[in-house]
């Protein structure tokens, strides 16, 4: 038999995604992560991860480097995030709000999933016991649990970029942030993704020799 169950669960904090484009001169490649990480603590004073960095040089033999940075935060520190984004940006140093997204972590999935399980657990007792009053000359047991767990639907807030992430076609929710980087549905708004685990149940039973 196959059992399942769902639940929703709500991130505690948000994903904001920042790309920025900066110019290199010759005394910056050894400290252009620590300036860029004193930038983004200015953005908001929450724990930064450079999460990809590229260098180049372009046409006119300039050196810039594109980096990607990400942080979770409380919703409301996203308030005024583009603006901010726009203040701290200058010649030779340009960023950007790429994302705001309200997908849960990885720990808050795999509490839910934890808690599904033991749903799970209680209804298969529940069929063992019903099974074993409809056949009452034989004895049962739960022979097997094969879980298999399913990926959350993850609801995003997104701000339009020139990265072009194109997100709508996994999208159970969508929520618009405005201009000024805050949702356009107002403050502390609540998004839930849907997470689902489902088991194959094998009872077995005991025969009498």
């Amino acid at each position: 038999m196959q059992l399942a169950a769902e639940q929703w669960i709500t991130a505690e904090k948000t994903k904001v995604l920042i790309t920025i484009d900066a110019a290199l001169d010759d005394k910056q490649p050894m400290t252009i992560q620590q300036e860029l990480k004193a930038d983004l603590a200015k953005l908001a004073d929450v724990e930064w991860r450079i999460t990809y960095m590229e260098r180049r040089v372009d046409d006119t033999g300039m050196e810039k480097i594109r980096l990607f940075a990400e942080a979770r935060m409380p919703e409301e520190t996203t308030a005024n995030l583009r603006k901010k984004a726009e203040k701290l940006s200058r010649a030779g140093k340009q960023f950007q709000v790429t994302d705001v997204l309200f997908t849960p972590t990885l720990n808050e999935i795999e509490n839910a999933q934890a808690q599904l399980r033991e749903k799970v657990y209680a209804q298969a007792q529940q069929e063992l016991e019903r099974v074993s009053q409809r056949y009452k000359d034989t004895e049962y047991f739960i022979h097997e649990i094969y879980f298999m767990n399913e990926s959350p639907i993850e609801p995003v807030g997104y701000l339009a970029s020139s990265m072009g992430h194109e997100v709508a076609d996994r999208l159970a929710v969508a929520v618009p942030v405005s201009k000024e980087g805050e949702s356009s549905q107002g403050a502390a708004l609540q998004v839930s993704s849907k997470v689902r685990v489902s088991a194959d149940v094998i009872l077995g039973s005991r025969i009498d020799d």
